[in-house]
């Protein structure tokens, strides 16, 4: 019998507790051990040997589980330094060599499609932002390339506020809109890959809102305005994420901030009725969104 069992079959008599549990679990990581490490050479005589005498001795012995876990942590690490130190130079012909996936070509897309989902945040006016709370913006649009990886396109958003209870007790209202536009920008290839697609653009168009559900405390008194016009202007950035396919695909991230030329005025919706405004509330609307985007580029268009 070798010292170290000695010492664990002390240990064990000191502490002898059931760990049948504790064994089966560390059996199971030595099998799958066992298949990870088979590529070593001799590893079958190693594993005979050292896990026969040092590794399953305390399950045959009933070591208790503190010690057990302490233990098997040693064996584990020693187990592992010995293979590290002790691998034979490895046989050229016998090397495995995994080629790295290639390169993506770089490509000019006539045609790029492009849809989001994203959540508005409604941020500068204090009026505004203490009111309403953002649902959803979705949006599409279609982009021609012009030069090398310049474009201009339409885009359509149409997106939902709501004013929740949580803003103004016992109050519900909702502002809905559409916006339409045109935008420029431009896209970028990063990454040793060309993997990742890097978009900005900047949007000008106009937007109509539509107020709904709002009321006054007074009785026969309505709000002043259920809707508006506007003109908007959007800068966005979206990073496409490319599949490896033959068309150029790609899901990301978009990030978005809407400037309305229009101020938000609670006193024209009654709000002030149900909650505390002042004049200095009254501003521009702005908010800021972020969600998911999706890419898809078509007909190639030649490089120049």
């Amino acid at each position: 019998m070798n010292p170290l069992f000695s010492i664990l079959k002390y240990f064990s008599q000191q502490y002898g507790r059931s760990v049948k549990p504790i064994c089966k679990l560390y059996i199971n990581i030595i099998n799958k051990l066992t298949i990870n490490f088979i590529y070593i050479k001799n590893i079958n005589i190693f594993f005979a040997t050292s896990f026969d005498n040092y590794f399953f001795a305390p399950c045959r012995i009933g070591f208790p589980p503190k010690r057990m876990n302490i233990y098997f942590s040693i064996m584990l690490l020693a187990f592992i330094s010995f293979n590290a130190f002790a691998q034979e130079e490895p046989n050229p012909s016998e090397t495995l060599i995994i080629e790295a996936p290639s390169q993506r070509q770089k490509q000019n897309y006539l045609y790029s499609p492009r849809v989001s989902i994203t959540v508005p945040h409604p941020i500068g006016n204090e009026a505004f932002k203490k009111s309403f709370v953002g649902i959803y913006e979705a949006g599409a649009g279609l982009n021609l390339m012009l030069y090398k990886r310049f474009f201009a396109g339409i885009t359509f958003k149409n997106g939902l506020l709501k004013i929740t209870e949580n803003k103004i007790p016992d109050y519900n209202a909702n502002m809905s809109f559409n916006k339409i536009g045109a935008n420029i920008g431009s896209d970028v290839y990063l990454g040793s890959k060309n993997s990742i697609l890097f978009s900005a653009s900047l949007s000008v168009g106009q937007i109509n809102t539509k107020y709904s559900e709002f009321k006054c405390k007074v009785p026969n008194k309505t709000p002043i305005i259920n809707g508006f016009r506007s003109k908007y202007l959007e800068p966005e950035i979206n990073i496409y994420f490319l599949t490896e396919t033959e068309t150029e695909i790609g899901i990301g991230f978009t990030i978005a901030y809407s400037l309305i030329e229009r101020n938000f005025d609670p006193y024209e919706l009654c709000l002030n009725d149900w909650a505390q405004f002042s004049k200095n509330n009254i501003g521009s609307i702005n908010y800021f969104s972020f969600g998911f985007g999706l890419y898809y580029g078509f007909a190639k268009k030649t490089r120049k």
